[in-house]
């Protein structure tokens, strides 16, 4: 009886040692493909590319397009009432000056909550609002997850994410 006991407890050992085996190898995987799909984000138009033809205004009048994106220009598609885009808004607050930013405000310029969460952010810089399915967004590549990042070289695209820190330290002006 007791040997029979005994094989038991080591067949049960080996498949709970299997079972962990199996967990972790699992987790590890699920990882990777977690980062891998990070890296392909698929609404986002890749570096190397440039930016398609639209034309947006900005809440001052002023008319953007794709020709207008000279010298190095930060691109920020963000929403109101966006978690992430919060944080993104206050990292890139903290950032402190750098490049200029243009701030593409998800909603329509009628709403109420939409022109008070624009215009709280002029002081980051320009600031338009568009619609859903606007042309600008399918300029970028058709962003649809926000926030979504875009660091310009006179319309190319150097970085595209939605964090903050994949756009390296802010450039520092030069000394006068």
């Amino acid at each position: 009886m007791s040997q029979i006991l005994l094989v038991w407890s080591a067949l049960l050992t080996v498949l709970t040692a299997l079972n962990l085996m199996l967990c972790l190898a699992i987790v590890r995987r699920l990882k990777t493909q977690s980062q891998h799909e990070h890296d392909q984000l698929p609404d986002l138009l890749a570096p190397g590319n440039s930016v398609g033809e639209f034309e947006i205004s900005t809440l001052d009048g002023d008319l953007i397009t794709a020709g207008t994106l000279d010298g190095r220009l930060l691109v920020a598609f963000v929403m109101p009432g966006c978690e992430p885009c919060a944080d993104a808004v206050a990292q890139l607050r903290e950032r402190g000056p750098g490049e200029k930013t243009l701030f593409v405000v998800m909603g329509h310029d009628e709403d109420g909550e939409t022109l008070a969460y624009a215009g709280g952010l002029r002081d980051l810089g320009e600031v338009a609002v568009a619609p859903s399915g606007s042309p600008v967004m399918h300029a970028f590549g058709g962003v649809t997850g926000y926030p979504s990042l875009f660091l310009l070289e006179n319309r190319t695209v150097l970085v595209s994410d939605r964090r903050v820190s994949a756009l390296g330290a802010a450039p520092q002006p030069a000394p006068a």
